[in-house]
Parts: structure tokens; C-alpha cells; sequence
């Protein structure tokens, strides 16, 4: 149970497929908020991650899971060195809620690039959380 995927970090529910870049309005500015949750776990600030899930996520992945697989993806794809900027994204579904918002924030760890998806609640909590390949 160490990891259930060589690059997942977190991933809750939601079925994402292929997407593209989504623009309307986004309440809170959670492309920053996206951008933030990143530096957050680069940081180990573990448990600031975790108070931004909503009820259901949060009571599925402890602190201790966020970190071991924090560490788990950086022990494959070697030391985290920066991210890009968060961007909105449609995932190519037709069961996604629409109260439900969806960012990627590109990746770059020492042996290669990969993408966090997050999504939100409309109110700013956090709905999901992943590490996938770019």
C-alpha cells in the first residue's frame, strides 16, 4: 500500500481524461490557491494541505499518506526542483460537475517533468489532488 501508482499522489472519486485549457470565471482566484498547494508540499507543510480538503478527502488521506507519498513520487522521479504556472483545465468528461474546478500546474523534478491536477469546490476547498506523467 506504499503507493498505488508509480506518479499518483492523491486521487479521489474523479475521473479525468485528456483536456484542454477552460477559461470563465474563477471565484477566489484559485489559480494562484492551485499554484500555493504546490509550494505547500515542496515545503512539507503537510498538514496547511491538508486543512485546504474538503470533509471527504480529508478524512481519506492522512498527514502521514500525504507525506509518504509525496516522498514516494520524489524518490521515483528524483529531488523536486519548480513548478509553472496553474492553469484551468476542462477534463474530457462528461460526469465532471460543473461546481467543480480543475487545475494543472506543471512540474519539474529531477529526472523529468510531470503535472498536479487539483480541483476545487467552488468554495475554495480542495476536491482532489494528483501527480501524473505531463
Amino acid at each position: 500500500m506504499r503507493r498505488l501508482g508509480i506518479a499518483v499522489l492523491v486521487v479521489v472519486g474523479l475521473v479525468v481524461g485528456a483536456s484542454c485549457t477552460y477559461k470563465d470565471e474563477v471565484p477566489g482566484n484559485l489559480e494562484t490557491k492551485a499554484g500555493e498547494m504546490i509550494d505547500k508540499l515542496a515545503d512539507h507543510e503537510w498538514d496547511d494541505v491538508r486543512e485546504e480538503f474538503d470533509d471527504d478527502l480529508r478524512d481519506l488521506i492522512s498527514e502521514k499518506r500525504l507525506e509518504d507519498t509525496w516522498n514516494d513520487v520524489v524518490d521515483d522521479e528524483g529531488a523536486y526542483q519548480t513548478r509553472g504556472e496553474p492553469k484551468r483545465v476542462r477534463p474530457a468528461t462528461a460526469q465532471t460537475k460543473k461546481d467543480i474546478l480543475f487545475f494543472d500546474v506543471p512540474l519539474q523534478f529531477g529526472r523529468g517533468g510531470k503535472k498536479a491536477r487539483i480541483s476545487f469546490h467552488r468554495d475554495g476547498k480542495i476536491a482532489s489532488l494528483s501527480i501524473a506523467a505531463a
